[in-house]
């Protein structure tokens, strides 16, 4: 079969076998929210699964200052240009291509794969019941692109840890690293510095809060 007949099978696939379980379809990937998390499979080759609480691109389109992103379909938390990427799970096995590959094959491949997927899911949610409370570790050079910390970054700071956020992206940019998101507004402003700014203006709105003398006490 062609490349677009190929690709055309292959989402048919997907699609069925996704629906079974409960998953969505858009584009590339394929979608649940479950227990306080979003989970995201990739059809790439190999698929690979990721996972971020719900509340993480949320946050970080106030912080980005892209709050109208939070009305958008759910779908954009897996494939919007500002979304954050998840942090991965599991990959999968690779998608065989070539003369032999028919309906039949992708059929299994992608029941193979989502049922894969589904069970990571739930084992997944099995070890991190909490969602409001989970924070990832992640591993990066802080030398480079450190995007990737975008998610724990959010964590951090929606558990009241902000402290230990701003320390990291002061040590990233020193060393030489940085967020590959910018604003089209502030060209020279990566996404750390926008943590940063927020983290800033927070402690100052808390300071003042603390100060004013006609706050109720509760």
């Amino acid at each position: 079969m062609t490349q677009r007949e190929l690709d055309k099978t292959s989402n048919a696939a997907r699609r069925s076998a996704a629906k079974a379980l409960g998953w969505k379809q858009r584009d590339y990937i394929n979608w649940r929210v479950e227990q306080g998390y979003f989970f995201c499979l990739l059809d790439l080759n190999p698929a690979r699964l990721e996972v971020k609480p719900l509340y993480a691109d949320d946050l970080w389109w106030d912080i980005f200052e892209m709050p109208e992103n939070k009305s958008e379909p759910m779908s954009l938390r897996g494939n919007g240009a500002f979304s954050l990427e998840g942090i991965t799970i599991n990959t999968y096995d690779e998608m065989v291509v070539d003369e032999a590959t028919d309906a039949e094959y992708l059929e299994a491949y992608w029941k193979a794969t989502i049922e894969k997927a589904h069970h990571d899911m739930q084992q997944f949610i099995h070890d991190n019941p909490d969602a409001e409370a989970y924070i990832p570790e992640i591993e990066v050079d802080e030398t480079r692109d450190c995007t990737i910390a975008l998610v724990r970054l959010m964590a951090l700071i929606h558990n009241g840890r902000e402290d230990e956020a701003v320390e990291f992206i002061k040590r990233v940019k020193k060393k030489g690293g940085k967020c590959m998101y910018h604003s089209s507004l502030l060209v020279d402003s990566d996404g750390f510095d926008y943590i940063l700014d927020w983290c800033r203006k927070r402690k100052m709105l808390g300071r003042l809060e603390r100060l004013n003398p006609f706050k109720k006490n509760k």
